[in-house]
């Protein structure tokens, strides 16, 4: 409701019929009140309904008689501003005021959607048209500024607590029933998808094209080629000289791997150049004790074979693989399940390839090194002493020698009342 300044009485809305019996017009009461309404905000809402609703109720034909009849009118009619060069129109000094005090008239509203296909399919053509531009179209923010804006960001950088405050509201907020994916129930346009695409390649981005000028630079140099996943985010390199295919993410060639020297920017191929792996003394002694008692070829740290994971010693003629794991660097407790879930992809990987890929843990090189050295032997076929199970004999031992063999050979075992053990030649097989 609103209130006449002049009778004090309220209204829905202040007719002329009203404003006659005060014997003074519409645009006399707005001018001696200007900040006073002559409609309510209820009744507005009301007649904009009610307009709404009547257009929707009119048949096709008639809006179209209707529209023909605007345009016809208007035929031959110039526009109020034609000829006038530069006119602009300008605000009066009692609209300012007011617009500074009650805001626009769709202040807190928000735009509908079709409002907002249309703003953006305006601002598309204004852009492809060349009748706007970007104020930074072509150029590139200078040092200095760069500078400037990371120390205002550090200044501004959020602290633990206000980032767990932010994922707890992005939660709470996701996980209500009322929550409506804006995504849900609709498909990305061929456009979008191709400028996602770009971006992801980066045709739209300043960093991202250095980045595609210094890998081609480093193909050219090292006779590569490559083809960018944007599904997985890798660089798929494949060499020219040995025909090896193998992959790296965009942070292998960032600024700060190249400063860490996490990564190497020349010799990338990891089978024309292998990497250089620190080793445990274990694992030493277990390649230097293979390569003793086998002459063949034996490869250290490869990932030729199943790409990107690694072997530790690697037997190319006869296919087998040793992987040696300490315990703690191949604990869950150190690096959690996955890591198992890697161990096993591995395993999965040689198993398609033919390659017989032997796991030697800590505990069991200190504990049983003995029996690890003749089953590796027995695998490189350079086993000193057989003994076939058709030649022994069975027969009853006693107690002690059982005791001093499953000493010897680091086994577990039961007190049982008779135990059997293999003679060969009236030998005890130990």
């Amino acid at each position: 409701m609103i209130t006449c300044k002049i009778c004090g009485r309220l209204f829905k809305a202040i007719n002329k019929r009203h404003l006659a019996q005060h014997g003074i017009t519409r645009h006399g009461y707005m001018l001696k009140f200007p900040y006073s309404p002559l409609q309510s905000p209820e009744s507005a809402e009301n007649r904009r309904l009610a307009s709404i609703k009547r257009q929707a109720d009119l048949s096709p034909e008639v809006k179209l008689v209707r529209s023909t009849k605007i345009s016809e009118s208007r035929k031959g009619k110039s526009s109020w501003n034609a000829g006038k060069a530069g006119y602009k129109l300008e605000w009066s000094e009692e609209a300012k005021t007011r617009r500074k005090e009650y805001g626009a008239w769709n202040s807190g509203i928000p735009a509908s959607d079709e409002q907002k296909f249309k703003q953006s399919k305006t601002m598309k053509q204004k852009y492809n048209s060349g009748e706007l531009q970007h104020w930074n179209l072509g150029g590139t923010v200078p040092v200095e500024v760069r500078e400037k804006i990371s120390k205002k960001c550090k200044e501004y950088k959020p602290t633990q607590e206000q980032k767990e405050k932010h994922l707890k509201s992005i939660r709470l907020r996701v996980s209500s029933p009322d929550y409506k994916s804006p995504m849900k129930g609709k498909k990305h346009t061929n456009e979008t998808k191709q400028k996602i695409s770009s971006n992801q390649i980066g045709e739209n981005n300043h960093g991202r094209k250095k980045l595609r000028e210094k890998i081609e630079n480093i193909c050219k140099a090292e006779n590569l080629e490559y083809i960018f996943d944007s599904k997985t985010s890798h660089f798929n390199f494949t060499c020219k000289k040995c025909n090896f295919n193998f992959s790296f993410t965009r942070g292998y060639f960032s600024p700060s791997a190249i400063k860490l020297n996490h990564a190497v920017q020349n010799n990338i191929c990891p089978s024309c150049y292998p990497r250089i792996k620190i080793k445990s003394k274990k694992e030493i002694a277990i390649f230097d004790f293979i390569k003793e008692n086998y002459s063949n070829e034996i490869v250290s740290g490869t990932r030729c074979q199943i790409y990107p994971y690694e072997i530790d010693i690697f037997l190319p003629e006869l296919k087998i693989g040793v992987e040696f794991n300490g315990l703690y660097w191949h604990s869950e407790n150190v690096l959690g399940v996955e890591h198992a879930r890697k161990e096993f992809n591995k395993y999965n990987l040689c198993k398609n390839k033919n390659i017989l890929l032997i796991n030697i843990f800590e505990d069991e090189w200190n504990q049983k090194q003995n029996i690890i050295k003749s089953k590796i032997l027995h695998l490189i076929n350079k086993t000193a002493r057989k003994i076939h199970a058709r030649k022994c004999e069975l027969k009853i031992i006693g107690s002690e020698t059982k005791n001093i063999f499953f000493k010897e050979n680091s086994l577990f075992y039961d007190d049982v009342e008779l135990n059997i053990g293999a003679f060969l030649k009236m030998n005890f097989c130990q």
